[in-house]
């Protein structure tokens, strides 16, 4: 699974456009803002309401242009909430492309009945997605380092630990991390549509409070799981001695899961107010800490205390990094949204697991698989094992750059479909297609030039190697549709369609990788260029799919979706207010 804010051009030229009419509660002070901005204002003039409303009369209101990064609230605004100030910002920032814009009630082509995007608007919206991925990608690539350097000193104690933490580590993916990612996706959806899209910014802290109790169940579950690893290993046939290894590790792992878990659900909740940059804030200092904690509990003459110390570094760095995340919402950025614990945490919960419950599948769906595939390799023999090892490590070093502009398009969108603004949520999905092809295409280029020495850097056998640069041609038809399948679950994220991103990498992984890729790896021969194959077939289907479904969409019942859940959640929040505090001030723009 959500920042420093997309860059884009303010303001408009004067042509006609629609009105957008924005409601919010208690305290608006649009005369105030006629008064105050002078002749660098936005004058609007009163027209029919949008479907983000619910009627009434239009008022005019004068509004100043303001910082055209997206996510950052000029200091003279004067709205009560920086999430109105971010509709609006983004009502300017699309006003010159979209003059004719409206919400049509049936399915929208792909642009025969509306302007068509100009080089200008695709280059823009690119160039906006690139500046939000980039410290996401930073993160992520720092946050994978740390699982490098706990494999790193580890490999050095000899191949039984070595082997006792692989198995360690996937099996926490798989039964843990995992599932905590996917029930997660909930927030990259609700966070970011609720920052520009509700009333009380405060809804954004609510489901973050959701995401934390829900978080506290999968906890207790694993909790269970890990503690009695052993005999699950023991009844899956593994050697005593790896099964008792194995889980010990996942036993000092296991304090870190909390902060691992809370960690995940706060990124989201800073993503969700276009944040991004938070997490490689936090990492460039604990990715460092994590390799000197693992000298210095694992290798240092003093202080080592052998193969339980790359968990227990682990574990403290988690710790470390929630508690980073912590003092950087209390008094760095992204406060503001949280309004402390509300009873509003436990109502309203069947949305959240609507979301949660196919989010969740979807991406065990695709961790699995490729957990699979490297079970798959181990009957292959030691050579072709240790090859596939080196080459799903390459793989997952480069999709950390296909992961990055996931999560910026999944915020991207959720925020543009928030403030009601369909055909520029649209675009936005259409060059994070376009972006990502070029990642999928330098991708590919850098495995076919590496191909014949990239093998040596992670062993010295040259069979090892001879079988990394005889697959790695392979993994490169395979990476641009990694990147577009990426993108795809991003906007599917975005519009709150988990379901549809569940079935796909179900029908795709399961029906189609795993058996295929096996078959061609045993019956024909193929070893493990066979299982990439598999893997390869399925990334065409899921990338292809994924494309058809979200360029197809109806993007204007995606909004009056998203519309109709933001005012149920509004429902419950005017419940805590007197009648003297919801008198509806209407703030009318182009």
């Amino acid at each position: 699974m959500t920042s420093a804010a997309p860059d884009a051009a303010s303001g408009g030229d004067g042509r006609p456009a629609s009105q957008v009419t924005l409601n919010h509660r208690r305290h608006s002070r649009t005369d105030s803002a006629s008064d105050t901005h002078g002749s660098d204002a936005l004058t609007t003039t009163p027209s029919s309401p949008c479907p983000l409303t619910d009627g009434g009369d239009s008022s005019t209101a004068t509004l100043r242009e303001t910082d055209p990064l997206l996510m950052r609230p000029s200091s003279t605004s004067t709205l009560p909430f920086r999430n109105y100030h971010t509709s609006l910002e983004t009502q300017s920032v699309y006003l010159e492309s979209t003059p004719d814009f409206h919400l049509p009630g049936g399915p929208i082509p792909l642009f025969p009945h509306e302007p068509v995007p100009t080089v200008k608007e695709l280059r823009r919206e690119i160039y906006n997605l690139f500046r939000m991925m980039l410290p996401i990608t930073g993160a992520y690539v720092l946050q994978f380092s740390m699982s490098v350097a706990n494999i790193f000193f580890i490999g050095h104690l000899g191949a039984q630990e070595l082997a006792a933490a692989a198995l360690g580590n996937m099996f926490a993916g798989v039964t843990g991390w995992a599932v905590g990612v996917g029930l997660n996706t909930a927030l990259d959806t609700l966070c970011s549509q609720t920052f520009t899209g509700s009333d009380d910014i405060r809804m954004v802290g609510v489901y973050l409070q959701k995401g934390i109790l829900l978080m506290m169940i999968v906890l207790a579950a694993i909790s269970v799981i890990w503690w009695n690893a052993e005999s699950l290993f023991l009844a899956l046939q593994q050697e005593p001695q790896l099964a008792s290894q194995c889980a010990l590790y996942l036993r000092y792992l296991l304090p870190g899961a909390f902060p691992f878990l809370m960690c995940e659900c706060i990124k989201r909740f800073l993503q969700g107010q276009g944040i991004m940059h938070a997490s490689t804030s936090i990492l460039i200092f604990v990715a460092p800490l994590n390799v000197v904690l693992n000298y210095l509990l694992v290798w240092h003459p003093s202080t080592a205390i052998g193969f339980v110390g790359a968990p227990l570094a682990n574990s403290i760095s988690y710790w470390i990094m929630f508690i980073l995340f912590v003092l950087y919402v209390r008094f760095v950025g992204g406060g503001e949204a949280w309004g402390g614990w509300d009873r509003r945490c436990l109502q309203g919960w069947r949305h959240f697991i609507t979301l949660a419950l196919p989010g969740m599948v979807m991406v065990c769906c695709e961790w699995w698989a490729f957990e699979v595939v490297a079970l798959s390799s181990s009957y292959l023999g030691t050579n072709p094992l240790a090859a596939q090892s080196i080459l799903l490590t390459t793989d997952s070093l480069l999709y950390q750059l296909s992961l990055g502009l996931s999560i910026s398009v999944n915020t991207r969108v959720g925020h543009l479909l928030g403030a009601g603004l369909a055909r520029p949520a649209r675009l936005s999905a259409v060059s994070s297609y376009a972006l990502a092809l070029v990642i999928g295409t330098v991708n590919s280029l850098f495995l076919i030039l590496a191909r014949k020495e990239w093998g040596f850097l992670f062993n010295d056998d040259p069979n090892v190697a001879e079988i990394v640069a005889s697959v790695m041609p392979i993994m490169a038809l395979c990476q641009t549709c990694d990147a577009v399948a990426g993108v795809g679950s991003g906007i599917l994220r975005g519009q709150g369609r988990q379901r549809v991103g569940a079935i796909l990498n179900m029908l795709s992984y399961y029906i189609v990788a795993i058996p295929l890729g096996i078959f061609l790896a045993y019956p024909l021969g193929l070893g493990a260029g066979g299982l990439w194959w598999g893997l390869g077939a399925a990334l065409l289907i899921v990338a292809c799919s994924q494309v058809y479904f979200t360029m197809s969409s109806d993007w204007g019942a995606i909004v009056r979706n998203c519309q109709s859940h933001l005012q149920k959640a509004g429902l419950e929040e005017t419940s805590n207010f007197g009648e003297d505090e919801l008198e509806d001030d209407r703030l009318t723009i182009p």
